[in-house]
């Protein structure tokens, strides 16, 4: 549970995880922005997500960061009965295939992005991370 504030964003990062008493080599990072005041007037919910997202695949895609990127999905979802997109996208970072798994959360005023990152060649964590983002839910 992260604590944010209605007047400022937050980030949190974190790579030490385990499943079962065995450390996973997964990274992950959550982040909550809320609306400027102007953004709050601009569009429904779910134009304000498409954007957010466009220009979060478009970072990705533009990176210097790694290589031999795609997105391998893009779906429009719910979660906990707010307009939501997931996206998983493969890279190649340091000779290695990654997978980065992110959820981006709307509501009125606020967006929260998750991002799971794993080896691609770990299946543990290929079954473990949609289970972890599922299960994300947004306070009141």
């Amino acid at each position: 549970s992260v604590d944010t504030s209605r007047t400022e964003g937050t980030f949190f990062t974190s790579n030490r995880f385990s499943h079962n008493d065995t450390p996973l080599a997964l990274s992950a990072v959550l982040i909550h922005t809320p609306d400027a005041d102007a953004e709050q007037t601009n569009g429904s919910i779910e134009e304000r997500l498409n954007e957010q997202t466009t220009l979060l695949i478009q970072g990705i895609l533009t990176s210097p960061q790694g290589s031999e990127k795609k997105i391998l999905r893009d779906e429009v979802q719910s979660q906990n009965g707010r307009p939501a997109r997931r996206l998983t996208v493969q890279a190649r970072y340091h000779g290695q295939n990654i997978i980065t798994e992110i959820l981006l959360i709307r509501d009125k005023t606020d967006t929260w992005i998750a991002e799971l990152t794993f080896y691609a060649e770990d299946m543990v964590l290929a079954e473990l991370v949609p289970v972890l983002l599922s299960s994300i839910k947004i306070g009141a």
